[in-house]
């Protein structure tokens, strides 16, 4: 994955906030949007949204991790099955 001056400085950004988090929660959220954030990137994905609403902090990333692999086509969009190269 190249990574391009701006991903580099939103990486750079936000692991210099998770740094210096006043709070462990805060920590987490930071650690999370890192890693997220990474995840999109990693699969060329630009048009994705946070999932919200599932009234669970770790509902909300498991949603928007979904989100991320269905707007990457990794997912099947019918099935939600994962996409698997052919050997």
């Amino acid at each position: 994955m190249a990574s391009s001056p701006e991903s580099t400085k939103w990486r750079d950004d936000l692991l210099c906030r998770i740094g210096h988090a006043e709070t462990p929660s805060e920590a987490a959220d930071l650690a999370a949007d890192f890693v997220i954030r990474t995840l999109a990137d990693a699969l060329d994905c630009h048009n994705w949204h946070g999932g919200d609403g599932s009234e669970t902090w770790d509902g909300d990333v498991a949603g928007t991790v979904y989100n991320i692999l269905h707007a990457a086509r990794v997912l099947h969009p019918e099935t939600n099955e994962v996409a698997r190269h052919a050997e």
